[in-house]
């Protein structure tokens, strides 16, 4: 079906209004839509090509905002004609969680099975203060098997957790090569980014600020071939607060290029990670570099902290660092110029 809708406001009063709900569509325009008091603006349950922009979901005077939903309801095909069981192609641009006062229903934007979806500049102004029990919500939840999904330009004020990526319910299977680029959380009161299963995941750039909160910016359980890049860390002081926690099943992580700024414990490996390398990064008024024991973990090229430093042991090149100061030039460079 070819569907195009444009231009339009729903506006509810009494629980449980979804404004526009999907199953199996294809070939969707939906433009400069306004939602206000659903508990859902949206739902697409498999199907796909869906070009979305300009959306703004609010509460009113009785209910609170919505969220959006892209997900697939099976694991598996539906009949004879092998339906998918996947969401694809949805594209959204502009999209906008206005808290009225009385916060959100559900999580901003929720995505369960879905494959290349690309969605820039979402904003909500502030997940706190939820109907019906009160609380934050979360921002961008990431289930299953999703497969590369990008997310572009996203602030989130004060969620539970601001990204999170599980496998969730269903089939054992993991998202994966998904980005987030550009992510900015301010004031997460359980996490900034909580990744408890996913492989190759890249966060990359934005501003993650804590107010002096207990909590870890970036918890990773279980992943492989992680990226955490460029990205400022503020304010996360009290008891507990990490700035990235690593667990047991994390392998082969690349954290470099970030600024890390008031924080009690830089890097906290929870449960022994392997092969972590830590260069390039910035840091400043912390009280802990690291905690925790590692294996194949290095701190290479900061500034600030012991910028060269073994946790575990190292192999480079197939070659095992022997000591702390390997790979270290301590010498002067002349003659050098840049432009």
């Amino acid at each position: 079906a070819s569907v195009s809708i444009s231009d339009l406001t729903i506006y509810s009063l009494v629980d449980n209004v979804t404004g526009i709900s999907t199953v199996l569509a294809t070939n969707m325009v939906m433009e400069n839509l306004t939602f206000s008091g659903c508990q859902y603006t949206m739902i697409f349950d498999r199907g796909g090509g869906a070009n979305i922009s300009s959306i703004l979901s609010t509460g009113n005077a009785l209910k609170a905002a919505g969220g959006f939903k892209a997900w697939s309801s099976t694991d598996t095909t539906t009949n004879t004609l092998t339906l998918p069981c996947y969401v694809s192609s949805i594209n959204i641009v502009n999209y906008v969680g206005l808290n009225f006062g009385n916060g959100f229903y559900k999580p901003l934007m929720f995505f369960r099975r879905a494959v290349g979806c690309f969605v820039v500049n979402i904003t909500a102004s502030d997940l706190y203060n939820n109907m019906p029990s009160g609380g934050s919500r979360d921002g961008i939840i990431l289930e299953n098997d999703c497969q590369g999904c990008q997310f572009t330009n996203v602030l989130l004020a004060a969620p539970a957790t601001g990204i999170t990526v599980r496998r969730g319910s269903g089939i054992a299977v993991d998202p994966s090569f998904c980005l987030f680029a550009g992510v900015s959380i301010d004031q997460p009161h359980t996490y900034a980014i909580n990744q408890t299963e996913g492989n190759w995941i890249r966060y990359d750039g934005g501003m993650i600020t804590g107010s002096g909160y207990t909590n870890q910016a970036i918890s990773i359980t279980n992943s492989l071939n992680t990226v955490i890049s460029n990205l400022t860390f503020n304010d996360f002081l009290g008891a507990g607060g990490y700035a990235i926690s690593l667990g047991a099943l994390v392998d082969y992580t690349l954290i470099y290029g970030n600024t890390f700024q008031d924080v009690v414990t830089i890097i906290n490996f929870a449960l022994a990670a392997t092969n972590v390398l830590i260069s390039n990064n910035t840091f400043r008024l912390f009280t802990n570099q690291s905690t925790g024991t590692a294996t194949n973990a290095r701190f290479l090229n900061n500034i600030g902290g012991t910028s060269n430093s073994l946790v575990g042991g190292l192999t480079v090149d197939g070659v095992a660092a022997a000591t702390t100061t390997d790979y270290t030039y301590t010498g002067t460079v002349t003659g050098l110029t840049t432009s």
